[in-house]
């Protein structure tokens, strides 16, 4: 988790456009225009690019996930369980019950929704839905 923080710089506009590749099935400039400068933000696990789609003209915000970002995390939850249970049966030895290993298991199930930009996008599609009536000053992503 040490290399998954928020103070990290960008990762190469290059890996990102192979990223979008990987997970488009087409060349990314065949969908969008203007993906070929810095990143506008850079996170731990991804980053956001400006760009135009072409279909529409329309100015989107195209995120991308670090490339490796799920093995780490995945490998990182791994290390935390088999800590969070040699801890817990440590703990429970000496009187408490305390599950820390359960602990690590919901730590790894809310890492693993932040990772699935899928589900985000749906997320947004819903927020949006269920208020675009309310205030027009709030809004959501497509």
């Amino acid at each position: 988790l040490q290399r998954l923080h928020d103070d990290v710089p960008p990762f190469p506009t290059a890996d990102a456009l192979r990223v979008l590749a990987d997970e488009l099935g087409v060349d990314p400039h065949a969908v969008f225009d203007g993906l070929r400068g810095e990143p506008v933000a850079a996170a731990s696990l991804g980053q956001v690019y400006k760009a135009t789609r072409r279909a529409t003209g329309e100015a989107v915000a195209v995120k991308v996930q670090r490339p490796g970002a799920e093995d780490l995390a995945a490998l990182d939850i791994f290390i935390l369980r088999r800590y969070g249970t040699f801890l817990t049966d440590l703990l429970r030895a000496l009187g408490r019950d305390l599950d820390l290993a359960g602990v690590v298991d919901d730590f790894g199930h809310l890492l693993q929704a932040e990772l699935d930009y899928t589900a985000e996008a749906d997320n947004a599609r819903r927020f949006a839905s269920l208020y675009a009536c309310a205030d027009r000053r709030v809004g959501a992503p497509r």
